[in-house]
């Protein structure tokens, strides 16, 4: 395995280096920029953009534009989502719960979404903390139903999917599955359980607005929660 000059084998100091570029945006409530990354971190800007791609590969970290920057094209900046970095793999637990589920159910679509939605019932706790989705900017004209998804784009935040809502509030975007691969073998399953995650959660708000479907990998990356809104019938 290749060594660095400090030593340590080059892929566990690069490993080292993306946990302090995350560090560095955990520690700061506002997003920030390469450059002001780059000084927090020691590291040449350049290194802290490879990091940051890396992690917003893995859905800890979020880009955006902003708009407070100087006339022309905005500035990026970055925030990290809150996705947890686990120290276990348990894709393979995953892999075979979810083979299984698949293959001993005569309608596993329906059994994993019922799995989503229990979920939530047992984690309503921990759904409930009044701040806002991570990483979101609170829209003052938007009035209920971006009070209603805030819980709901929060949750698939801290979980990885980076989840962006459309401007009509028509549908949640994930941008980022942690559990592609999974999805890409078995999407009955795994992405019904998503769309129960949803459900639930909307479903504890005593909103009008109801996920009624999920499209997965409608483009390489990106999948689709629909939302409507009774209200508006």
């Amino acid at each position: 395995m290749p060594v660095s000059r400090s030593g340590l084998p080059r892929r566990v100091l690069a490993s080292r280096r993306k946990a302090a570029v995350l560090q560095v945006l955990v520690n700061h409530d506002d997003a920030l920029s390469v450059a002001e990354i780059a000084i927090e971190s020691g590291m040449h800007g350049n290194t802290v953009r490879s990091h940051l791609a890396a992690l917003i590969q893995s859905g800890h970290v979020g880009r955006t534009a902003d708009p407070r920057g100087a006339p022309g094209r905005p500035r990026q900046v970055y925030r990290a989502t809150g996705a947890p970095s686990a120290d276990r793999d348990y894709r393979l637990l995953a892999d075979v719960l979810t083979h299984h589920l698949a293959a001993s159910n005569p309608d596993p679509g329906q059994v994993a979404l019922a799995a989503g939605r229990s979920w939530v019932l047992a984690n309503k706790p921990s759904l409930a903390s009044p701040q806002g989705p991570i990483g979101a900017t609170p829209d003052p004209s938007a009035g209920g139903p971006q009070d209603a998804l805030a819980p709901v784009l929060r949750m698939l935040s801290a979980a990885g999917f980076a989840p962006e809502l459309a401007k009509d509030r028509s549908a949640i975007r994930l941008r980022h599955c942690p559990f592609r691969e999974l999805a890409a073998r078995n999407p009955a399953v795994v992405c019904q359980v998503h769309l129960g995650l949803v459900q639930e959660t909307l479903a504890g708000l005593g909103t009008t607005i109801q996920a009624t479907e999920i499209a997965p990998f409608v483009e390489p990356g990106l999948c689709m929660v629909t939302l409507t809104n009774d209200a508006s019938s």
